[in-house]
C-alpha cells in the first residue's frame, strides 16, 4: 500500500508540473481530480511503468532543449566562445570595456502571456551596472510601444571553477504591472519568468543554475521589462547575480565580470 501511494504521489507531481488540464481538475474538485489522476496512473503504466528505482524514468522528466533551468540538476559544463585577450595598459582586456550594453527591443505579448522579445534593436547605449532599472530603460527607450531592456555583454571568466548564475527581481509597491525576467547564457535560456499584475512589494532571487567554466569569454544577456496595458511602467529592477568559486553566496556581478566590445553593437 505504501508503494502505491508513493507512486500515486509521483504521478501527481508529474501531472501538476506538465499538464494544465490536470491543474484545472485539482481546482475543479474531487470528482474531476480522481478521474484525471487515475487516467494519469493508467497512462504511466502503459507507457513504461513507474519502475522500482528511486529516480524517475527519463520519459517522466522531460528537459526542454532550449532552457537550462536546473537549480537541482547537474552542473553544466560550458566551453568559452573565445579565449581571454591580452590586458592593455589600463588593466582592461584588450578590445573590451567594462559593463554590458543596454538595448531596448520590442515585445509581443501572446494571449497566454508568453512574451516574444523581437530581434529589432530600437535604441542601444553603454551601461555601467549589472542592475537593470526600469527608470533607465524607459529613459533610453522609445516614447511609445511595448519593449524591454536587454543588457547584452560578455562574461569574462578568469579562474576555472563552478559558477552560479541567477537574477534578483526587486519592485516596490506601485501601479499593477506585468514584468518579464529572463536570463540567457550562451545559446540557452537559464531563467524565463513572467509575473502578472504585481502591485505589492516584490523582492525575490530566482533559483540559481551552476556551470563549470574555464577561463575565457562567454556571451550573456538578461532581459527586464514591466508594463500595464500598452504602457511601460516603473519603478523596478533586475540584477544579474553571480556566484564565483570563492564566494560564500552569490552576489551582484562584479564591475569586471561583464564586458562589451569596443564599438560593438548588442547581439540580436
Amino acid at each position: 500500500m505504501g508503494r502505491f501511494f508513493s507512486k500515486l504521489g509521483f504521478v501527481h507531481r508529474q501531472l501538476w508540473a506538465g499538464n494544465p488540464l490536470y491543474r484545472l481538475s485539482v481546482l475543479a474538485g474531487p470528482a474531476p481530480l480522481v478521474g484525471a489522476l487515475l487516467a494519469g496512473v493508467l497512462w504511466v503504466a502503459g507507457v513504461g511503468g513507474l519502475g522500482t528505482g528511486r529516480s524517475a524514468p527519463r520519459w517522466a522528466t522531460p528537459e526542454p532543449h532550449d532552457t537550462w533551468n536546473s537549480a537541482d540538476g547537474p552542473i553544466r559544463s560550458v566551453k568559452p566562445r573565445a579565449s581571454l585577450p591580452l590586458v592593455d595598459a589600463e588593466g582592461n582586456l584588450a578590445g573590451y570595456k567594462p559593463g554590458p550594453r543596454l538595448a531596448t527591443q520590442p515585445i509581443q505579448v501572446q494571449g497566454n502571456f508568453d512574451v516574444n522579445v523581437e530581434s529589432a534593436v530600437l535604441t542601444a547605449v553603454p551601461y555601467d551596472s549589472a542592475r537593470l532599472e526600469m527608470d533607465r530603460v524607459i529613459a533610453n527607450g522609445p516614447k511609445q510601444g511595448l519593449y524591454v531592456g536587454v543588457a547584452d555583454g560578455i562574461l569574462a571568466i578568469r579562474t576555472a571553477g563552478v559558477y552560479t548564475l541567477t537574477l534578483r527581481l526587486e519592485r516596490p509597491p506601485a501601479q499593477p504591472s506585468s514584468c518579464i525576467s529572463r536570463l540567457g547564457f550562451g545559446e540557452h535560456r537559464v531563467i524565463s519568468n513572467v509575473d502578472l499584475s504585481l502591485y505589492n512589494q516584490e523582492d525575490k532571487t530566482f533559483p540559481g543554475t551552476q556551470f563549470e567554466l574555464e577561463p575565457g569569454l562567454y556571451p550573456i544577456a538578461w532581459v527586464f521589462g514591466c508594463w500595464h496595458e500598452q504602457t511601460e511602467t516603473a519603478p523596478g529592477s533586475l540584477t544579474l547575480i553571480i556566484g564565483h568559486p570563492d564566494d560564500v553566496q552569490p552576489l551582484p556581478a562584479r564591475a569586471d565580470d561583464i564586458l562589451h566590445r569596443e564599438g560593438g553593437t548588442p547581439a540580436k
